[in-house]
């Protein structure tokens, strides 16, 4: 009787959890990422969904995943498959079994190039001055040459790449899970042959002799290429040197995620290429071959990505030497800044898929701030060569004007393009290399300019006095038409003076000295109208006195020429009866006070043309001149 053992079934769900926590825990940068298993017979396939990008090496997932699936025992009862697939991708990027674990050889020849030693003597390969330049352009960047910081270099994106595809599908994941019915032995390839020995005939046996002596030499040929072959990387046996290579694959992206200097790059190229030479010893005819090769296609692209990387860093490194210890000519200036845009051009061909994109636009960011500085700084010292040669221009152009100038705008023109010159010298920064030129310039020129200016100025006063005179005789003018004669004899006293203050060494002096003359008798007439004007104003005063009462007896009208006054109607009608009254009343005394009365108004009338010095002239209602009077 057969007793038939049960075997627990295995619950997908728990190995999914396990697997999902395992790869979050050791590969975050794939998270958030989904896991899914299947089981088909004897088969279990475990997949890995993750968003962009795909992992460049995903012999790490798969290690991850192959150690679960070996701390659970599964490789006693499951053939264990392999895939990575990115979301929203058609089918896996990487497909793999899980692989027997083979017993650990010595080969010790294929790791000493990860050994000091090895490094040491692989160092030999990278021209120092390479090396140099790197660490040169961190250095002159970080000591601030051109006012940038050295800044932490970014983590390194993973690249994707293309691996070879397998013929899997799940509804879930769409990609065929195909072919894992057939039961393959893995060494199913390795196959041997057998060959009859026939033995010889009696009529070969004359040339037995030389065959067996050629046959020797063959055996032993034969005998040594096969030990060569047999002893080639990963022919018998594991395949260390591929996990070595890897181990130092590994090492150098880890180092290019967050590389601290420039000889970290350099550093990490050489255990690159370290990698590169271990997996191209692995011959064809190993059974490792495949992978080895799938992993040279990722490395090479790593290698050719960093090849590019280092070039553009060496570039940077000129261009920081260009730029050290300003200040600098402009044409200097101008090869920094055509130096920074061809490091920056370089990294820009650093694919976005490609671990260095990260760290390529940090670096990328760091020199477009050089290339602002550089650029400010080459402009900055452009600008100070257009100033001096425009200011030197601008004093010849002074110097020419001032020299011809025959009125006061000539003198300002002159005055205004020294003040150019002087604008454009001053204009010119500290931190440019013309600034010492440009300060010798301005010493010399600042003497002439201010004797232009003062030139100038003195003109300046010159047309303003006779300017001013000028209107202070037409405001006379306009007083005199209007008899305002105190208001004249000021405006003209006014135009005087200032017609004397005009200097002798000045454009205005002519034309000032042909108006003196004109404005001296100009003040003498009107002063004379002022004093006969002031006559007037008191006639008329005593004339209103006289003539005005409790009965009007005159009206009268005055000018510098003649005071004319007429007796009123009233006035001659009163007289006229008051007499007719003092006759008929035979009224002497009344008569005798009306002869008084007109003679006391004539002789007033009198002494007021004697003391204006105006004729006058009395005339009665009916236009009858009686009295004309000349002052004494």
């Amino acid at each position: 009787m057969v007793v038939k053992t049960s075997v627990r079934p295995l619950d997908l769900t728990q190995l999914e959890t396990l697997l999902q926590q395992r790869l979050q825990e050791k590969l975050g940068e794939i998270s958030p990422l989904q896991v899914s298993c299947f089981l088909k017979k004897d088969a279990l396939l475990m997949a890995v969904q993750h968003p962009l990008p795909a992992l460049t090496h995903p012999k790490r997932a798969f290690r991850l995943i192959e150690a679960v699936f070996r701390e659970q025992n599964l490789q006693w009862r499951y053939r264990g498959l392999m895939c990575l697939k990115v979301q929203g991708g058609d089918r896996p990027y990487a497909f793999t079994p899980c692989t027997e674990e083979a017993p650990k050889n010595d080969i010790a020849t294929q790791v000493k190039a990860s050994t000091p030693e090895g490094i040491a003597e692989s160092e030999r390969v990278f021209p120092s001055v390479r090396e140099e330049a790197i660490v040169r352009e961190e250095s002159i960047v970080r000591e601030g040459a051109i006012g940038n910081r050295q800044q932490a270099i970014g983590n390194r994106e993973e690249e994707f790449v293309d691996y070879p595809d397998e013929e899997m599908t799940h509804p879930d994941l769409d990609f065929d899970f195909v072919g894992v019915d057939e039961e393959e032995d893995p060494n199913d390839w390795m196959q041997q042959s057998y060959t009859k020995t026939a033995e010889p005939s009696p009529h070969l046996e004359k040339i037995w002799v030389g065959v067996v002596g050629t046959g020797v030499v063959l055996a032993i040929a034969v005998f040594f290429a096969t030990l060569y072959g047999l002893t080639r990387p990963c022919v018998l046996g594991g395949c260390e040197t591929m996990e070595v290579a890897e181990e130092l694959a590994n090492n150098a992206l880890k180092t290019l995620q967050d590389p601290p200097s420039g000889r970290a790059i350099l550093q990490a190229q050489q255990q690159m290429q370290q990698s590169i030479a271990l997996l191209e010893s692995i011959p064809s005819w190993s059974g490792k071959h495949g992978e080895a090769a799938n992993l040279l296609v990722a490395y090479q692209d790593t290698k050719d990505g960093l090849k590019d990387l280092i070039s553009a860093l060496q570039i940077a490194s000129r261009a920081a030497e260009l730029s050290q210890n300003p200040p600098l000519p402009a044409s200097q200036w101008a090869a920094a800044k055509q130096t920074w845009e061809e490091a920056i051009a370089g990294l820009e061909t650093i694919s976005p898929n490609s671990e260095f994109y990260r760290f390529a636009r940090k670096k990328i960011g760091e020199y477009r701030s050089n290339l602002d500085i550089v650029s400010k700084r080459w402009e900055t010292e452009q600008k100070a060569l257009e100033s001096l040669e425009a200011a030197k221009e601008a004093v010849k152009i002074a110097e020419v004007r001032q020299g011809i100038a025959q009125s006061l705008e000539d003198l300002r023109l002159a005055d205004s393009t020294w003040k150019t010159a002087i604008a454009r010298l001053e204009s010119v920064s500290e931190d440019s290399l013309s600034y010492d030129s440009t300060q010798t310039e301005l010493a010399a020129i600042l003497p002439k300019a201010k004797e232009s200016e003062d030139r100038k100025n003195h003109e300046l006063f010159a047309t303003e006095a006779y300017n001013q005179a000028v209107q202070f005789a037409e405001k006379a003018r306009s007083a005199q038409r209007r008899n305002r004669w105190t208001d004249a004899v000021s405006h003209w006293q006014s135009a005087v003076n200032y017609i004397k203050q005009v200097p002798s060494d000045t454009f205005s002096y002519g034309k000032a000295q042909s108006l003196i003359k004109d404005y001296n008798s100009s003040l003498t007439r009107a002063e004379g109208s002022l004093k006969e004007s002031i006559q007037v104003r008191q006639a008329r005063l005593d004339l209103d006195a006289i003539c005005n009462g409790e009965l009007i007896f005159c009206v009268y009208s005055i000018n510098n020429a003649l005071i004319s006054v007429r007796l009123t109607p009233s006035y001659i009608e009163r007289v006229r009866k008051t007499a007719i009254a003092a006759r008929e009343d035979n009224d002497i005394d009344a008569q005798a006070d009306i002869m008084d009365h007109i003679f006391s108004l004539e002789q007033a009338l009198e002494k007021v043309s004697d003391n204006a010095g105006i004729p006058l002239e009395i005339y009665t209602t009916d236009n009858v001149k009686v009295k004309t009077h000349k002052p004494r």
